[in-house]
């Protein structure tokens, strides 16, 4: 029920001669469904709630708890994070009612297959999706992006060894975006010679900040000999990568 259908005539009078500053202070206290309620009441109420403070405040709590942020949110307008939020709770509820066995939503993505390999993996965030390659490369694509196109990401080494699984770990105390990736490399059949890369990926951003593609440092952070039983890598090899170099 909106807003000012709860409020008295005279309260109504009252809260409406409040300056808008102290109208934001009170939208930003408001869960992301309440925001779209006041929006509906009027005009006035209707900018407010389009304000970015309004947003960045929700942003805040939101995405600590369920959401990522690729950079900070002062480089978001409002319209961009209403977008983001607002995305991210049709999923909840998407997936909330498929849980009695209903076939979720798909996307297809407009990517050749010819040269991948069948390796993918989808960066936390879900706008950067990794694919090895049969040449031995790691590509990035942008599934935001039209054509989803692919950059290359990880060069090929000079061993002939695939990726055979990938493992991303997102650093949660950078301010943009910056995650370790770790790559199983091996041959048939598997021998002592097949090894393990971990690289720092970092977000490229241009003059707004805002994300465009993404980058791995080199040197690799750590190559160690495969010595683990099968050929999933733990998100626990990835921990404290940079303070182990071998």
């Amino acid at each position: 029920m909106p807003l000012a259908i709860l409020i008295p005539d005279q309260k109504r009078t009252m809260f409406f001669s409040l300056p808008d500053e102290l109208l934001i202070e009170i939208a930003k206290e408001a869960s992301w469904r309440d925001i779209l309620t006041l929006r509906q009441t009027c005009r006035r109420l209707m900018d407010i709630t389009k304000s970015s403070k309004v947003w960045r405040c929700l942003a805040s709590r939101e995405f600590r708890q369920t959401l990522w942020l690729e950079s900070s949110s002062e480089s978001y307008s409002a319209e961009e994070l209403e977008v983001l939020i607002l995305r991210r709770k049709r999923a909840d509820h998407t997936y909330e009612i498929a849980r009695d066995g209903d076939i979720l939503p798909q996307r297809i993505l407009p990517i050749t297959a010819e040269k991948h390999h069948n390796l993918v993996c989808l960066v936390p965030g879900g706008r950067w999706l990794l694919i090895s390659n049969k040449d031995g490369t790691i590509s990035y694509h942008d599934i935001n992006s039209g054509d989803c196109a692919g950059h290359e990401l990880i060069p090929a080494t000079t061993q002939s060894r695939l990726p055979g699984s990938i493992s991303v770990d997102v650093d949660l105390d950078s301010p943009v975006l910056k995650f370790n990736l770790a790559l199983f490399r091996f041959e048939y059949p598997l021998n002592s010679e097949d090894f393990i890369e971990i690289w720092q990926v970092d977000l490229v951003v241009d003059e707004r900040g805002k994300g465009v593609g993404l980058t791995a440092n080199n040197p690799i952070l750590k190559c160690l000999r495969y010595q683990l039983e099968g050929h999933a890598i733990s998100r626990a090899q990835l921990l404290n990568a940079n303070d182990h170099h071998t």
